[in-house]
């Protein structure tokens, strides 16, 4: 992901030249950090680019370009939801816990996580022979954390057997039940890529009616009809 922040943010006018420059920099150092093993390091330079990329303009941040959807308002009404004693009740949480929407101590506490590449898990699961487990990998058009540029970079590294099929398949207009157009995909067999127009990292809060048909197409399989 991180190699693609520099072309993504100069390609959408967030950056000059001279800030592309500096973040290819910030992008080699991490790669020589994480080469290295020094995880923890390579996650801090992580943070420091996401600092940078979140402080270039006041009208947007670095995990949705349109920021004035406000996704706070969503996540202030998922806090209530998820602390009202019913659904606690329901879903069988503590009645005493409270859920809250980030935690500074759980993020440090996976800190080095964050740098570390888990694409042998991905191609495990796609290769595995006993289960037939479907793969969807989804991005917010809007988002520049995880975005598109970063994993288009990194889908051919997935150890499949058909990944080379899949790279040649066509990238198809998706289309809602209604006609409208909310994205495109790549699919073959048990692989799908998909981007969901007007949503940043949150695709769920941003476009919630895009996540509901993304996820019925994928629990049935029908991408292609």
């Amino acid at each position: 992901q991180i190699n693609g922040y520099s072309d993504t943010a100069f390609s959408l006018g967030l950056i000059d030249m001279k800030t592309r420059d500096n973040l290819v920099t910030l992008q080699n150092q991490f790669i020589s950090q994480v080469q290295a093993k020094n995880y923890s390091v390579a996650s801090s330079i992580f943070d420091y680019v996401g600092d940078l990329l979140s402080n270039l303009t006041t009208n947007t941040t670095w995990i949705d370009l349109e920021n004035y959807r406000n996704s706070s308002i969503f996540e202030n009404d998922l806090s209530d939801w998820l602390n009202d004693p019913k659904i606690k009740n329901y879903y069988g949480a503590d009645p005493n816990a409270t859920w809250v929407d980030f935690v500074n101590a759980i993020y440090y506490d996976f800190y080095s996580d964050i740098s570390q590449s888990y694409i042998s898990n991905l191609s495990f699961i796609l290769s595995q022979k006993i289960y037939d487990i479907k793969v969807v990998i989804y991005n917010g058009q809007d988002d520049v954390l995880v975005n598109s540029n970063g994993v288009e970079r990194y889908l051919p590294y997935i150890n499949w057997s058909n990944i080379p099929q899949f790279l040649a398949a066509k990238k198809q207009i998706w289309r809602d039940t209604n006609g409208y157009v909310i994205g495109s995909y790549k699919h073959y067999d048990k692989l799908t890529y998909v981007t969901v127009n007007k949503a940043g990292h949150s695709v769920p809060a941003d476009q919630p009616w895009s996540a509901r048909d993304m996820l019925r197409r994928f629990i049935k399989n029908i991408w292609d009809k």
